[in-house]
């Protein structure tokens, strides 16, 4: 997330020297975006609202989350812009025991019918959830 009057358009645009990035310390984001990052410098912070202070107080340029939290808080940081793409992805699995093929052959075609049927689409509508998107047909990641 960035502010209004940014000039960061896309995550890879943020890595250059004097960029401030605000993340939360020892966070697995963090630690995904970390090993990402050469040039720019971290402030971290131990909790996301932490982390949004210091975004807000003008301490850092970036602040550095899940999709979900950066959408949350952007409402609170007037014209604050969530960017477009991202530096890594969150994805929610279902697991079977190993060894029961039968069971996971089930659990692909339910999960593959309930994104062609628009099921999954529709609860995550329903729940109001923001910034979550559903894996296309036939992919599993």
């Amino acid at each position: 997330m960035v502010a209004a009057d940014s000039s960061i358009v896309k995550v890879a645009d943020a890595d250059r020297p004097g960029v401030r990035i605000a993340a939360v310390r020892n966070h697995a984001s963090t630690n995904d975006l970390v090993r990402q990052v050469k040039q720019a410098e971290f402030v971290y912070a131990e909790t996301p609202e932490q982390t949004f202070a210091l975004m807000r107080d003008g301490k850092a340029d970036v602040m550095a989350s899940t999709r979900l939290v950066l959408l949350n808080f952007s409402a609170k940081l007037g014209g604050a812009r969530v960017l477009a793409d991202h530096y890594g992805t969150n994805i929610n699995r279902m697991v079977v025991p190993k060894g029961k093929t039968d069971w996971r052959t089930y659990v692909n075609e339910f999960v593959e019918e309930a994104k062609a049927s628009g099921a999954v689409q529709q609860f995550i509508d329903r729940g109001g959830t923001r910034g979550v998107t559903v894996a296309p047909l036939g992919n599993s990641n």
